[in-house]
């Protein structure tokens, strides 16, 4: 039988959703008033051990087919139960109190559960969307051989807890996410950096932004050619909000011909420049725009002696990352370091 078949089968949930799950070793809120969105349930995540749909919102955290307990990965997803039924929108989904599994609890046959015999359903009656173009993550599929809800968008099936891995069946779930919170750290690195021939000079940049405010911005340039080389290398960060950061260093490389000047020493071709760390309150008050949506752009100019464009070249290259970014030239410059 298709578990299509049983998409509008109505099983009461064992608790109001104003009320609590309570568990062995501590509450299990499985509906408790304002924790999320009415009629829906957070935390519920994917495992990454076994590619099953479990909740992770106690410090148990369940069975795994794979051993010991499921270990969270990815998004959070916020699954909407006990609303109106639609053509696309599946019930029955419930969790399983021994495993924590989201499970198909419509047949008869209440499948193989990782803590040993069937599932056993607890709580919220889920109704889950598929069939949709979204929003959420699509290729949650039902396992026919366990009955849970596991994730079919990779060549790897998971565990299941009947044996081997799972095997999909009916619908293609597409399931609502929160979007995870921006990280604490976030860092950019353009890549290698050059300069025109027929200087055979190359570099790079990194920087490291904290919430906190404290940032770190390092530099390394290589001369491969002949003539020693005076050097400035830059970066620029435009947040999602159009607010300019701007980092550069200038310094020097010697080439094979300073082996004439010194024949017993080999010349210094490389230049590593890692200075202490930095700290501006723009970065904490505009870190979601620096964590997500920002443009960085770096480049490097190389000379046989001191270029005299230097504030051009940097200018250059904010209108390019400013361009780049789809932001206003009237943007606000930010400069968090220049030696």
């Amino acid at each position: 039988m298709l578990v299509e078949q049983r998409k509008h089968a109505m099983i009461p949930t064992i608790f109001n959703r104003r009320q609590s799950l309570l568990l062995a070793g501590g509450a299990l809120a499985l509906g408790t008033v304002g924790a999320q969105a009415e009629d829906s349930q957070t935390d519920w995540r994917f495992c990454q051990k076994c590619n099953a749909m479990f909740f992770d919102g106690a410090p148990d955290k369940g069975h795994c087919p794979a051993g010991g307990a499921h270990v969270a990965q990815g998004f959070i997803f916020q699954l909407p139960h006990d609303g109106p039924l639609t053509p696309t929108a599946q019930a029955d989904w419930r969790f399983c109190n021994k495993c924590f599994d989201m499970f198909f609890d419509g047949f008869p046959n209440k499948g193989r559960c990782a803590a040993g015999g069937a599932h056993v359903a607890q709580g919220f009656n889920f109704h889950l969307p598929h069939d949709v173009p979204g929003p959420g993550q699509a290729s949650w599929r039902f396992c026919q051989k366990c009955n849970a809800m596991f994730y079919d968008g990779a060549p790897n099936k998971g565990s299941c807890p009947a044996g081997g891995g799972h095997l999909a069946q009916g619908y293609n779930f597409v399931l609502p996410f929160t979007p995870p919170p921006p990280p604490d750290t976030v860092t950019f690195d353009p890549g290698a950096l050059t300069v025109p021939s027929p200087l055979a000079v190359q570099g790079h940049v990194h920087v490291l932004m904290r919430k906190n405010g404290d940032f770190t911005f390092s530099s390394h340039v290589h001369n491969a050619g002949a003539g020693p080389i005076h050097y400035t290398i830059r970066g620029v960060l435009v947040t999602a909000t159009g607010i300019v950061f701007t980092f550069e260093h200038s310094g020097h490389c010697e080439g094979s011909s300073n082996r004439v000047d010194h024949p017993f020493s080999a010349p210094r071709r490389d230049d590593s420049w890692a200075p202490p760390s930095g700290h501006n309150p723009m970065i904490t008050r505009e870190f979601d725009g620096i964590a997500q949506g920002a443009v960085f752009k770096g480049n490097l100019s190389a000379a046989d002696k001191l270029a005299g464009s230097v504030v051009g070249a940097l200018k250059e290259l904010v209108s390019d990352a400013l361009q780049s970014a789809g932001k206003s030239p009237a943007a606000t410059v930010i400069e968090l370091l220049a030696g």
